[in-house]
């Protein structure tokens, strides 16, 4: 095998490792950025509302709490099982992909969400897609 081979596997070992395990307030802190990049874009999330605090405990109670003049446009948030997938030690750390409802254009939402910096975003390629984002820092 070759070193660079090697050192290419290593940095990608350490790249998994570190980001693991992220601090909370790192997707609280993005989370927010990106609502305010939402909000000027012309789309809409119940944690307009509600800051950082998820929404519901269900997907369906999610979009029971969205109103439905934002039916068809471009909307996302998080509810309390996904917040509890992701996040482990009661929010102190960001361990799993965050899983989010949404609806409308997906690709304006993984945009939001990359500008707000998030940098592992994946899904929405369609409503049956879930959007992902991967812990990182």
């Amino acid at each position: 095998m070759l070193i660079t081979q090697v050192i290419t596997r290593v940095i990608k070992l350490a790249d998994l490792l570190s980001e693991a395990k992220v601090d909370g307030m790192v997707f609280v802190d993005k989370w927010k950025k990106a609502l305010q990049i939402l909000k000027q874009k012309g789309g809409w999330s119940p944690q307009l509302r509600k800051g950082s605090e998820p929404v519901g405990y269900t997907n369906s109670d999610f979009w029971n709490k969205v109103p439905k003049k934002w039916e068809g446009k471009t909307v996302f948030g998080y509810h309390s099982q996904a917040l509890s997938k992701a996040m482990s030690r009661g929010g102190q750390y960001w361990e799993k992909p965050m899983l989010l409802s949404w609806s409308g254009d997906g690709k304006l939402i993984i945009k939001i969400l990359k500008k707000a910096g998030f940098k592992k975003v994946s899904g929405g390629r369609n409503e049956n897609d879930k959007i992902e984002i991967k812990p990182s820092k």
